[in-house]
């Protein structure tokens, strides 16, 4: 399977951030408009944590302090896993499955340069799985079978 890169240079690598001292409110809020599931969190162009969708969700429910008062800082993920571009595609999948995240920062060195979903990974393995069956449909046409 191929790495990450391969996934960027089609994807692209918008990354959509937020400062850790920003509100769990304007993180929802750019979420909502950008139709994103997480942020990264990001100090001078370096990853420090990431908050999704989830965080907000449950910081919300438990209604200590409303999401305008709270900063991103206080909810987000600070040990984030992450992979860098030549990080085969499959073993990304393997590593968000077992942590059980949607999201995963690529950093190359320690400088951010994209975001990563599980969509996007499932998005590749249909593709190529599409393209396998219509080359075996291919051959199969051509051998007569």
């Amino acid at each position: 399977m191929d790495t990450v890169r391969k996934l960027l240079d089609d994807k692209g690598t918008t990354i959509w951030s937020i400062e850790p001292d920003a509100s769990v409110y304007d993180a929802v809020k750019l979420m909502t408009l950008q139709d994103l599931g997480a942020l990264a969190a990001v100090v001078d162009g370096r990853l420090v944590g990431m908050i999704s969708e989830r965080d907000c969700a449950r910081h919300i429910v438990r209604g200590k302090k409303s999401a305008k008062e709270t900063l991103v800082r206080d909810i987000m993920t600070i040990e984030v896993i992450y992979a860098q571009p030549q990080t085969p595609m499959d073993e990304c999948m393997a590593i968000m499955s077992e942590h059980r995240i949607r999201h995963m920062p690529i950093l190359d060195g320690d400088k951010l340069v994209a975001m990563i979903s599980l969509r996007d990974l499932a998005d590749v393995i249909v593709k190529e799985q599409d393209m396998k069956i219509k080359e075996l449909e291919t051959l199969s046409y051509y051998h007569g079978t």
